[in-house]
């Protein structure tokens, strides 16, 4: 069976602004198209598989829509799900798990909560 990329990538939000500028928002694992999990063997043999999303955008033309990503955060653990919001200021508010305090001699981290 074939891998299917888009598996890697989620919390994929549409969002309009207050200039009807339109966002695309998405989380991917890492990259576009997207590698997947890495895996590491850790020197007292523990096998780990884990997971480098970054943050990426573009801003759609709603009469040739195309997707030309660009990284918005990137941080070396994951940073997914993404979700997004256009706040009454017309900022874009964003919040994410981040991995990025993980400790890399060991398979599990430290997990919270981030916003911008």
């Amino acid at each position: 069976m074939a891998l299917d990329r888009r598996s890697f990538q989620h919390g994929v939000k549409f969002l309009q602004d207050r200039n009807d500028t339109a966002w695309l928002i998405w989380s991917s694992s890492p990259g576009n198209p997207p590698e997947g999990q890495k895996k590491v063997i850790r020197d007292d043999g523990t096998k780990c598989s884990y997971f480098t999303h970054d943050i990426y955008f573009t801003l759609i033309n709603q009469d040739h829509p195309s997707i030309q990503p660009q990284v918005l955060i990137s941080f070396p653990e994951a940073q997914e799900p993404v979700d997004a919001a256009v706040a009454t200021n017309g900022s874009i508010a964003i919040t994410y798990e981040d991995g990025s305090e993980s400790n890399t001699s060991r398979c599990y981290g430290i997990i919270k909560q981030r916003y911008k």
